[in-house]
């Protein structure tokens, strides 16, 4: 919890390529729906739209929401619709790349703001940074919504690490499947 009272999601995901290559995985629609199916959703849609060198994600995903504790379920009922949007900006010479991201869930008062980069990483690798604040205007119960949705996202973006990591290693390879 941070000091102005909204919950932080801090995370570093690790990739085996460089930060071309992850950009690239990250901006697949063919990942994209890969990401969805890793994370259970029931259904997904997925654009991207690019502007030179820069891109900007948008991603919906239809979740179950049956494991959700029925102060949190009674806001999306049995299924949620997470709008994801990422902006990813302009690379440097070195291949990183800012980012932001944005998380909405559908008729819930819950948000996430952040910021995400692509750095390279020693061994030729990519870290991949995301850094955000998750905000639920709920009265008496926020704090425990957005606690809920911190570790439902933070285990999300561990999937997505794994599912991306396999994309990765797939595409060296020279094999694709979805």
């Amino acid at each position: 919890m941070s000091q102005d009272g909204l919950m932080d999601l801090n995370a570093t995901l690790r990739f085996d390529a460089a930060p071309s290559d992850v950009f690239a995985m990250l901006t697949d629609e063919g990942f994209l729906e890969r990401k969805a199916q890793a994370t259970y959703a029931l259904s997904q849609e997925s654009t991207v739209t690019r502007d030179g060198d820069t891109a900007t994600v948008k991603q919906m995903r239809e979740l179950s929401g049956e494991e959700l504790p029925d102060y949190a379920r009674k806001f999306v009922g049995d299924r949620l619709t997470l709008h994801q949007t990422d902006q990813w900006r302009e690379s440097a010479t070195d291949g990183s790349r800012p980012g932001t991201i944005s998380v909405r869930i559908s008729g819930a008062p819950v948000t996430l703001d952040g910021t995400t980069s692509l750095t390279p990483a020693d061994d030729d690798g990519t870290e991949y940074q995301l850094w955000g604040r998750i905000k639920a205007s709920v009265p008496f119960v926020g704090s425990k919504i957005e606690q809920t949705v911190h570790d439902a996202l933070l285990s999300a973006v561990r999937t997505e690490e794994t599912a991306g990591q396999r994309w990765l290693a797939e595409q060296r390879g020279g094999e694709r499947s979805v």
